[in-house]
C-alpha cells in the first residue's frame, strides 16, 4: 500500500513513478493500492482500478477508465477545464454538484453520499464485484527471478545519484510546504541557543 507517495515530487517524476510500478506489477502479477492528492490526468489513466470512498462508504469501485462514463450516466459531466481526477473527486461534494449536474437530471441525481452509495450498488460494477468474491481469489503469482529484478533494477530505476538527488529535493520540498513546523523548528533552536549562550555570557 502506498499512501500519497508522491508527496512533493514534479508531475514528471510522479508519473515515472507510477509506470515503473505499473510494469513491475503486472509482471510480477502482483497488486498494489495506492492513494493520491490531485494527481494528473495521466497518472490517473496508468491505474487499472479506481476506488472512490466518501465518510467511509463507496461510492465507485471499478474500472479507472469507466468511472467518467458511469457518473455521466447518474447524471453528472466533467466540465471541460476540470481534470477528470478532480471531477470524480468532487462529485459526490455538494458545493461542487451545482457546477456538475445535467440538465434534465435535478430530480433523479444522486445528492448525498448514501443516494450515491445506493446508486452504485444497483450498479454492474458492484454486481461485478459481488460475482468475483463469490468465485474466490485464484493467484498466479509469478515469483520473479534474480536477472529479471536486475534488469528492473537496471532499466526502471534512477542510479544511486538520480534517486538521491530526487530524495533531497523531495525532502526539501517537503519541509518547505509544512512551514509552520519550519518556522517553529528553527525558532526553537533560535531560543536554545540564546538560553545556552547566556550560561556562558561574561
Amino acid at each position: 500500500f502506498l499512501d500519497n507517495f508522491t508527496k512533493g515530487l514534479d508531475a514528471a517524476t510522479s508519473l515515472d513513478i507510477v509506470r515503473t510500478i505499473g510494469r513491475v506489477t503486472k509482471l510480477n502479477q502482483s497488486t498494489v493500492m495506492a492513494s493520491m492528492q490531485q494527481p494528473s490526468n495521466e497518472i490517473f489513466r496508468e491505474f487499472d482500478k479506481l476506488l472512490l470512498l466518501d465518510r467511509g462508504k463507496c461510492i465507485y469501485f471499478g474500472p479507472a477508465g469507466e468511472a467518467e462514463d458511469y457518473f455521466n450516466s447518474l447524471g453528472y459531466e466533467r466540465p471541460p477545464a476540470r481534470s477528470l481526477p478532480d471531477f470524480v473527486a468532487t462529485v459526490s461534494d455538494p458545493l461542487a454538484q451545482r457546477e456538475l449536474l445535467k440538465a434534465g437530471f435535478e430530480g433523479t441525481a444522486p445528492r448525498s453520499v448514501e443516494e450515491f452509495e445506493a446508486a452504485y450498488r444497483n450498479s454492474r460494477f458492484h454486481e461485478d464485484v459481488e460475482k468475483r468474491l463469490a468465485e474466490g481469489v485464484v493467484s498466479d503469482r509469478v515469483k520473479m527471478s534474480e536477472e529479471y529484478l536486475e534488469a528492473v533494477n537496471k532499466v526502471a530505476l534512477l542510479s544511486p545519484v538520480g534517486q538521491t538527488k530526487n530524495l533531497t529535493r523531495r525532502g526539501f520540498m517537503l519541509e518547505i510546504l509544512d512551514r509552520r513546523t519550519l518556522i517553529a523548528g528553527v525558532a526553537a533552536f533560535i531560543v536554545m541557543g540564546l538560553l545556552l549562550g547566556s550560561i556562558f555570557y561574561g
